[in-house]
């Protein structure tokens, strides 16, 4: 069986939030984004943690870890209790891939160096149920040795019970305990009713051997003893009943090199519950896939344990014996704990409510397993040689990927360039090709539209012919809206992800057309220079002008001539339009130029792009000899742009004789008089600065220009 993995992010507030994993059968992790306090359950609303739905909140799933004997905790709690250290400000990203995601710190010290730490989140499949591997990593990225060690606690909910009775194995105890080294478990388990409470109940499982790392203590039982210790399990929770159920684990002290890492992980999920009457019960603990050819099958060798629970059969269950049966292409290994028998014997007699196990290491041959996909199956066997109880047997299929697969490949096919002018029902769709020689999954896909994350099946979403599909919902398609889309995540059907994903892409969203400001010279202007410009600003945002859309029309007393932005007298720079005369205006001439013209800069493959429907036309004279005594224009005016501006604003004023900046309480801040000082400068441009160059602050200022005595007196933003 392959991972499947989804995830559904949901952000609370700017400062925290939770990350969502929804993940085969129906488990659900959720993990806080500011400390990475994390929680289990089902969709259905099935806690196995009481931090389910709010880990942010209820906090009850901490860490510590031991660095040389200094301990660094995600919980402030225990740091004000321990003495620890808070690691919230050394937190580093929160990354999601295809099965799962992870949280990393930075831990400097007191060198030059530090400890990366990672805590990952990784939803699995054992025995046909689905769980969560929870693993700490610790990197030595330092130029000394550092001994480091973790300690993990959580807050036990099962289903709607918060006192969730415990079991060792399969033997339920009333009483908590504290169990170290040959006595921890190899699986411990907690009921929403009980062992005997029936098959519709919840119930959770944590694996403590063989798939996990061992822990050197594991502790349950109330977890008023337990949430707050700094290292050592509280002895007080040993043979004490239980009013809130909770665990604890601590992992043995380990030297750790620079530039190695020291990794434990604990498996935590859902568990099975006894059929009701049953006298003895097998439980075989198989993992259901040796992992993706993409990681060169992580899991391999793999241990697989079966676990006898002689219920009630009585006085004792005689010769318990387990069997394994490993289907073409498995090899038993042997080490210092595992046997190479086929058969083990577990017990001459095993006693009522008491368990037995045993376990083997098993090999998939990479010389057997030469193409595939593959599911070879492994059968597991009890017998007993007492009277009236029969053998049980479980076959389990074991995904074995295709070691020759190649990841699965991403094309884009189509997407916008930059900017759309859709207002939806337009069949406004993201193509993407994606290829893979043994087939795409496509429950893994999972998608981004806008903040929405989709998955297959969702609304807006198809997939067929290796072409995924990507629609956009109208209530995106507002003017000024970024809209984010793409893949975030794929896997093929072995649970290869691609060697590269195309980033999310974003587009804007346009559904103005451009807008023209006023022109120079103003209409009914009387100009003397003979070579005057006329200038147009043209803005539009997001998607900003598109040039070659511009189409104009000049007239010369009535002689009319159509311009484009190819014809040379035509130019558009930093978002103005300048028309410059090939030849001297002709002297008591009537000028007309209109902009007949303008569209945004969309994608058109898209959506037809926003035209400015009504010409914008702009009217004066040239008269050589329309001069006053100083030399300038005989029009006064005030206009500038952009406003608000950020780095500098161009002004113009035809005419006048001062022009001055002032703080919005009247105190001149800039003089630009002397930039207006010929017939041909009537603009400049000022760049939010005082007469001593300094940098102004943001605000409200008035530009003041004055001719004789009038004067115009215009206010104008500056946003730093």
């Amino acid at each position: 069986m392959k991972y499947i993995i989804l995830f559904l992010i949901i952000l609370t507030g700017a400062v925290f939030g939770q990350y969502i994993v929804n993940c085969p059968g129906g488990l659900v992790i959720e993990l806080d984004t500011l400390d990475a306090f994390f929680a289990i359950g089902d969709t259905s609303g099935n806690p196995l943690m009481f931090d389910y739905h709010v880990p942010w909140v209820k906090r009850a799933s901490y860490f510590n870890v031991m660095i040389d004997s200094v301990i660094y905790t995600n919980m402030l709690l225990v740091s004000s209790i321990c003495g620890a250290t808070h690691l919230r400000s050394m937190r580093g990203p929160i990354s999601a891939s295809y099965d799962g995601f992870s949280t990393q710190w930075n831990i400097p010290m007191d060198t030059t160096g530090s400890i990366i730490l990672t805590q990952s989140l990784r939803a699995v499949i054992i025995d046909t149920l689905p769980a969560c591997e929870i693993c700490y990593m610790a990197y030595n990225n330092d130029d000394i040795n550092h001994k480091i060690a973790f300690y993990q606690n959580f807050d036990v909910l099962v289903g709607s019970n918060d006192v969730a009775p415990m079991a060792l194995g399969a033997a339920y105890s009333g009483l908590g305990g504290i169990f170290g080294g040959a006595e921890v478990p190899y699986f411990w388990q907690a009921f929403e009713i009980g062992p005997g409470g029936g098959t519709d109940q919840v119930v959770a499982r944590g694996i403590l051997r063989g798939l996990a790392t061992t822990p050197e203590i594991f502790a349950y039982g109330e977890q008023e003893y337990l949430s707050d210790d700094c290292w050592d399990p509280d002895p007080a929770v040993i043979d004490h009943g239980y009013g809130d159920s909770g665990v604890s684990l601590r992992w043995a002290e380990y030297q750790v090199n620079p530039g190695k890492a020291y990794e434990i992980c604990t498996i935590y999920g859902f568990g099975e519950a006894p059929e009701p009457g049953a006298g003895v019960i097998m439980l075989a603990l198989v993992p259901n896939t040796v992992g993706s050819a993409c990681d060169d099958w992580a899991r391999n060798p793999f241990e697989v344990a079966v676990l006898v629970y002689n219920v009630s059969v009585s006085p004792t269950l005689d010769s318990v014996r387990v069997c394994i049966y490993p289907d073409d292409g498995f090899v038993l290994w042997s080490d210092a704990t595992h046997s190479a028998d086929t058969c083990l014997l577990l017990a001459e007699a095993l006693p009522p409510d008491s368990t037995a196990m045993g376990a083997w290491l098993v090999w998939a041959d990479t010389a057997f397993f030469t193409s595939g996909p593959a599911d070879p199956s492994i059968i597991t066997l009890f017998t007993t040689t007492t009277s009236g109880v029969e053998p049980i047997a479980e076959t389990t299929f074991v995904h074995i990927p295709d070691p020759v697969g190649v990841p699965p490949t991403i094309e884009v096919i189509e997407i916008p360039d930059w900017a759309i002018s859709c207002t939806g029902g337009l069949g406004l769709d993201m193509k993407y090709y994606i290829e893979d020689d043994g087939g795409i999954d496509p429950s893994s896909m999972i998608l981004q539209i806008g903040s929405e994350i989709k998955y297959l099946g969702d609304d807006f979403v198809e997939w067929a012919d290796d072409t995924l599909t990507l629609g956009i919902p109208a209530y995106y398609l507002i003017h000024g809206n970024r809209v984010y889309f793409g893949i975030i995540a794929v896997s093929d059907s072995d649970g290869c992800i691609p060697d590269s994903i195309p980033l999310i892409d974003k587009f804007w969203v346009d559904t103005e057309p451009p807008f023209i400001g006023p022109p120079y010279p103003p209409s009914g202007a009387v100009m003397n220079d003979p070579n005057t410009a006329i200038t147009f600003p043209i803005v539009d945002w997001p998607a900003g002008v598109d040039e070659l859309s511009i189409f104009t029309k000049l007239s010369i007393d009535g002689d009319i001539t159509y311009y484009n932005i190819l014809d040379a007298e035509l130019s558009f720079v930093d978002s103005i339009l300048t028309f410059e005369p090939g030849a001297d205006w002709p002297d008591s001439s009537d000028i007309v130029f209109c902009i007949l013209q303008v569209a945004d800069d969309v994608d058109a493959d898209y959506c037809p792009p926003n035209i400015l429907e009504d010409s914008v036309c702009v009217s004066f004279k040239i008269i050589y000899s329309a001069i006053s005594e100083d030399g300038k224009p005989l029009v006064f005016n005030l206009s500038f742009y952009p406003n608000p501006f950020n780095a500098t604003v161009n002004i113009e004023a035809p005419l006048a004789d001062r022009v001055e900046i002032f703080d919005i309480s009247g105190h001149k801040v800039a003089d630009l008089s002397e930039r207006f000082d010929s017939v041909v400068s009537y603009r400049t441009v000022w760049d939010g600065t005082d007469g001593r160059g300094s940098r102004l602050p943001s605000g409200i200022y008035l530009i003041r220009a004055v001719r004789g005595e009038r004067t115009i007196v215009k206010r104008v933003v500056l946003l730093r």
